[in-house]
This record gives C-alpha cells, sequence and structure tokens, in this order.
C-alpha cells in the first residue's frame, strides 16, 4: 500500500463530495444561488451587446435570466452525478487499499 494511493483515494473522495454539495445547491436552485449566479453573470456580460456577435442576440434580461438557470441546474445535475461517482470510485479504492 503506498501513501500516494491513499491520498489519491482521500483526494477523490474530498473533491466528490464538494462537487456533490456545489451541484446539489444548482439543480435545486438552495437559496436562490443559481439565480444570483445567473444575475451576475447577465449583469457583467452587458457590455457585450455592442459587439456584432452578440448584437444580434438581444434578448430581454428576464428571458436570458430563465434560460440560463434551467442551463445551471442542469450543469448542476451533472456535476452531482459526477461527484456521486467520485466519491463511489474513492471508496471502493480505498477499500481495495486497505483491505485487500
Amino acid at each position: 500500500m503506498a501513501t500516494g494511493d491513499v491520498v489519491r483515494a482521500a483526494v477523490a473522495i474530498v473533491l466528490g463530495v464538494v462537487l456533490v454539495l456545489v451541484g446539489l445547491a444548482l439543480a435545486t436552485n438552495f437559496r436562490k444561488v443559481t439565480e444570483w449566479h445567473i444575475r451576475a453573470a447577465v449583469s457583467s456580460l452587458r457590455g457585450l451587446e455592442r459587439i456584432p456577435p452578440w448584437r444580434w442576440l438581444r434578448l430581454d434580461p428576464e428571458t436570458r435570466v430563465r434560460r440560463g438557470v434551467k442551463m445551471e441546474r442542469l450543469l448542476g445535475l451533472v456535476m452531482a452525478t459526477t461527484g456521486s461517482a467520485s466519491v463511489v470510485t474513492g471508496v471502493v479504492w480505498l477499500a481495495r487499499l486497505l483491505f485487500g
């Protein structure tokens, strides 16, 4: 059993838990964190409306927020799924290293 392998398995578990927590917060719009993030992103990109590729995509801000929230909730679901797979992989890896 190498120390580096145990550390890698522990990091996989910890990062998996972080991915699950952040993913669930985004997917469920916990305390409106998803909506807040999209509103901040839309407001920071207002200057791009003058640049030609984005000039033709003029939407009202509320439509952008609704679309962005849907996309970010989907991204949160993917993050939570990936994080749970990382946790399972890390636990199996750690169990193999320690017990077998």
